[in-house]
This record gives C-alpha cells, structure tokens and sequence, in this order.
C-alpha cells in the first residue's frame, strides 16, 4: 500500500550527529531514498545498479560520487543493505505503523457509512397496534381541494 505521506520529525534528523557528519549533496542523497522507500509496498530498493539509476536518477557523471555516499549511508547504518535490497529499519517500522493505521481508518468508515443491523431483523408490531391519527390536522388531499376534515 502506497501511503501519499510519511512522518518526518526535523529534530531527529538535525540531531542525528550521523546525518550532521553528511555532505548536503549526501543528505540530499539520502533524503531521496526516504522518499523512494517510502512509495514502495515493501520499503525495500532493489539494490543493483541499473535499480538504482532507475529510481534515484542521478545526474550523468556523477557515478562514483552517488554509489560512494551509498555505501557511506550503509555504512552509518542509515540504511540497510540485506539480500539484494537496500532499507531503512525506522522508516520500514513507520510505514508498518501507518499502513495499520489506514486500515483501521478505512474499516471505521466503512462501518460509519453501513446502517446499524436490527438484531433478527425488523421487530413485528404487536397485534393490538393501530396507529394514532390527530383528527385536527388537514389531509394533503382535503388541503388542496379546498375541503379540511376536522
């Protein structure tokens, strides 16, 4: 489930003396793998090359710089490389977070917009019911032809 949003909290990621240690084209790097994870069903990038390029669409020329700050956001564990993919522990446990949150919201809606069941259907009237009429009031059919009943 592709969620349009993901929770970002400034202060963590200024705070974070490893982000701090990060060149702003790194940072920038990094921010759009967030970003990229974020949109995919899993949070898992596929981490071969052509994937990669793909995804991340880096300016021709700069090869070598894009897959060594890779490696350096590997390397300070801000992102993790396992099995061919490339994630992010937090941001996967943020999206699991609100995809269940999305469901819970979306059942509440639909149980919103569904009417309440009568237990074992419509209740039967009693037999003795008869409904009450007041005598003082104009039938819609006396009203315009000019006649009340009363």
């Amino acid at each position: 489930m592709a969620l349009p949003y993901f929770p970002w909290y400034p202060n963590d990621f200024l705070s974070d003396l490893r982000i701090r240690s990060l060149s702003f084209a790194e940072q920038g790097l990094y921010f759009s793998v967030l970003n990229r994870l974020w949109l995919l069903p899993d949070c898992k990038l596929p981490a071969d090359d052509n994937s990669l390029l793909r995804f991340l669409s880096p300016k021709e020329g700069s090869d070598a710089h894009w897959r060594r700050w890779l490696n350096k956001l590997v390397s300070l564990q801000l992102l993790v490389l396992k099995d061919g993919f490339i994630s992010s522990e937090s941001l996967s446990l943020l999206h699991a977070i609100a995809v269940e949150k999305s469901k819970k919201a979306k059942r509440a809606a639909l149980a919103r917009s569904q009417p309440d069941p009568i237990p074992g259907g419509v209740p039967d009237r009693p037999p003795d019911y008869e409904p009450t009429v007041n005598r003082n009031q104009q039938t819609v059919d006396s009203k315009h032809s000019g006649n009340s009943e009363r």
